[in-house]
């Protein structure tokens, strides 16, 4: 899984974080620093899910394809859940 969470949100740390051992959700090479860790929420879920790409992937991004990222992310996280 390229995403970690938290299972509650008093949590100080993830339940499941995927380290560094991932590829970049941007480019998919293996992440390594810097890296930036993204926050999303999926709907009608309690659990605070992350990820994380290349600082420099990130930081190129168009707000749209931020916000595609994210969505994507989403998708996966809800997709994933039906295999478990």
């Amino acid at each position: 899984m390229v995403y970690g969470y938290f299972a509650s949100p008093l949590s100080e740390a993830p339940d499941y974080d995927p380290g560094l051992e991932v590829e970049c959700p941007v480019c998919y090479c293996r992440l390594s620093h810097p890296v930036k860790t993204i926050s999303v929420m999926a709907e009608g879920d309690s659990k605070s899910y992350f990820y994380r790409t290349h600082k420099s992937c990130y930081d190129n991004l168009t707000p749209e394809n931020e916000t595609e990222l994210d969505s994507f992310i989403i998708d996966t996280i809800s997709r994933t859940k039906y295999l478990n």
